[in-house]
């Protein structure tokens, strides 16, 4: 079954592999975040802490991984990674 991935689990990803990639982040709060609203593109979200960058384009799936140069150096397939949550209510039982 596919999911949407939700923007909290996305931010999570984001954080792993920043740390796997070398950026010691100190808290979660160093990790900037803009939401990207356009009227002729995709809609997504960007990342970024010190000098490395993620984007999220949301309608791709696809969340991709910038050096300070601005070198594409990892990407991650979101629709095929993500596994659903179970709800409050299926875990209950």
């Amino acid at each position: 079954m596919w999911m949407e991935p939700n923007p909290t689990e996305v931010r999570r990803l984001v954080l792993r592999k920043f740390e796997q990639l070398g950026q010691i982040l100190v808290a979660a709060e160093e990790l900037c975040e803009t939401v990207r609203f356009s009227t002729f593109g995709s809609p997504g979200r960007r990342y970024h802490a010190a000098d490395m960058l993620a984007e999220w384009i949301r309608d791709e799936g696809i969340l991709r991984f910038f050096d300070a140069g601005g070198n594409l150096i990892d990407s991650i397939n979101l629709w095929t990674s993500t596994t659903p949550t179970p709800t409050l209510q299926q875990a209950a039982a």
